[in-house]
């Protein structure tokens, strides 16, 4: 006994396949994830948490961003903050990036869509004003290490504020 099982896969004219993924908007989901997981990141890097923070935040922050007394992270919880972020979008981009910009523009045809693509730089610009002011709390209490605006002006870079 013979079976024949067989699927036709729709090809678009210039080659593509398409209805690989039923719908669209894959690649745009995905970027929206990645801009809600790096958001909530930040918060965790660098919400304020006062003294007496859980004890579970503390060591989160000092596993995952290498977190010291000040609070901040150090040079490699830095360089998670923001190049992953980077990176994973770059992915995307090299893996879809044709889907993503026709997800894109097909969003910016709704007005819905023009609402949403709105908000999401608005969504990505409260952790940066967060660890801006974070940051710049720390300097001011002369916490760790850090170069205040002071230090870099007269030249002594990078300069241990609370020696």
């Amino acid at each position: 006994m013979e079976s024949r099982v067989t699927h036709t896969v729709p090809v678009a004219g210039d080659g593509r396949v398409r209805e690989l993924f039923p719908g669209r908007g894959a690649a745009a989901v995905t970027l929206a994830l990645i801009v809600a997981i790096t958001i909530g990141w930040w918060a965790l890097a660098l919400y304020p948490v006062g003294m007496e923070a859980p004890t579970w935040v503390l060591r989160t922050r000092a596993a995952c961003f290498g977190a010291s007394g000040s609070g901040l992270p150090s040079a490699g919880g830095w360089v998670l903050l923001v190049g992953e972020p980077l990176g994973m979008v770059g992915v995307l981009v090299a893996v879809w990036g044709r889907a993503l910009r026709d997800d894109l523009s097909w969003l910016a045809r709704r007005w819905w869509g023009k609402g949403a693509m709105a908000i999401g730089p608005g969504g990505g610009a409260a952790p940066s004003c967060a660890s801006t002011a974070r940051t710049n709390m720390v300097w001011a209490s002369g916490c760790g290490t850090a170069c205040p605006p002071s230090a870099s002006k007269s030249g002594k870079a990078w300069a241990k504020v609370n020696p």
